[in-house]
């Protein structure tokens, strides 16, 4: 799906910032909404304290107000800045939202009917993500929509290049053969810019081949052999699987890969060697200990990547009515 309304939220870091800069740049060529939004909780209480403590209520509300206030004109400072930049068509409006971050940010994009959700990366400790996660990762594993991450290096990278941001015309999406992947990879297609690049990419294992059954006396030349069998069928169901697909992108926009490594590795491995400006892939909740204590692939990949990164949530999937494979 081409993105028309896009939610963005703004703790006025440079992460937020440089991920309403790219929103902006998604509605180049179709037009439609940005919607900054800043969610909190408690307007003004900001710090916690050990002990009880008792504030009046006409100060309590005084503080407050200034606070909404601050946020507000805030809001509407970043609002004008990038309208007098937005593409004809576009158009950005703002919003405060009183509920937790990740609550918050859920269920205005919910309400709003979002296409996507577009929000800077905040790193955290594996120790931290186990206990709380960041707004982030909760946010791409229970999005109503496509969620894309980012973070300020790459409105660094433009400036130093003197270019403005722009869609993105090279992307690279992870496939596991699964509904959630065949997903991914029609929304990759559908953000792509016009005469955009697609590649599509199997992390590969290659298979565990004990001596016993190949015998102790097998030559080199025969385990390569039966190696080369294995990568050819799993070559050929990639390229089934994207041909099923039917993204509808010419012979020369869509490119199949096989990768061999761990996911979130070989994913950012071969991103880096394409020069990709974005990693698409689907985002599952965490189901295993291992997964709750070092994170899921997508985890990984928005915790490391230097580059943007769309993620696919099961719960996008479900809600926007995906084609299963």
């Amino acid at each position: 799906m081409t993105p028309r309304k896009i939610v963005v939220p703004i703790d006025f870091s440079p992460h937020s910032q440089a991920a309403a800069e790219l929103a902006l740049a998604q509605l180049e060529h179709t037009g439609g909404e940005l919607r900054l939004i800043h969610a909190d909780p408690l307007p003004g209480a900001s710090a916690a304290t050990p002990e009880p403590f008792y504030i009046a209520p006409q100060l309590w509300s005084s503080l407050t107000s200034a606070h909404a206030k601050r946020v507000a004109e805030n809001l509407e400072s970043l609002r004008r800045e990038l309208s007098a930049r937005a593409p004809e068509g576009a158009s950005v409006y703002t919003d405060l939202v009183h509920r937790d971050p990740a609550r918050g940010i859920l269920e205005y994009a919910e309400a709003e009917d979002a296409d996507l959700i577009a929000l800077g990366s905040h790193g955290a400790s594996a120790a931290t993500l186990y206990l709380f996660g960041s707004v982030t990762e909760r946010v791409a594993r229970e999005a109503p929509c496509p969620v894309l991450v980012t973070n300020d290096d790459i409105r660094v990278g433009f400036e130093e290049r003197d270019a403005k941001i722009r869609p993105f015309e090279r992307a690279l999406v992870g496939v596991d053969y699964s509904p959630l992947s065949a997903r991914a990879a029609r929304e990759a297609a559908g953000i792509l810019a016009p005469g955009g690049v697609l590649e599509v990419v199997h992390v590969w294992h290659a298979p565990h081949l004990p001596t016993m059954e190949l015998g102790i006396h097998t030559r080199d030349d025969e385990l390569y052999e039966l190696l080369e069998t294995y990568r050819r069928a799993e070559v050929e169901r990639l390229s089934k699987f994207i041909l099923d697909l039917d993204l509808g992108l010419a012979d020369e926009n869509l490119h199949a890969y096989i990768e061999v490594g761990t996911a979130a590795r070989g994913m950012l491995h071969r991103a880096q060697e394409t020069n990709a400006e974005l990693i698409v892939l689907g985002a599952h909740g965490r189901e295993t200990l291992e997964e709750k204590i070092v994170g899921t692939v997508a985890d990984r990949v928005i915790r490391t990547t230097s580059i943007p990164a769309l993620l696919i949530p099961e719960t996008a999937a479900r809600t926007h009515g995906a084609p299963s494979t």
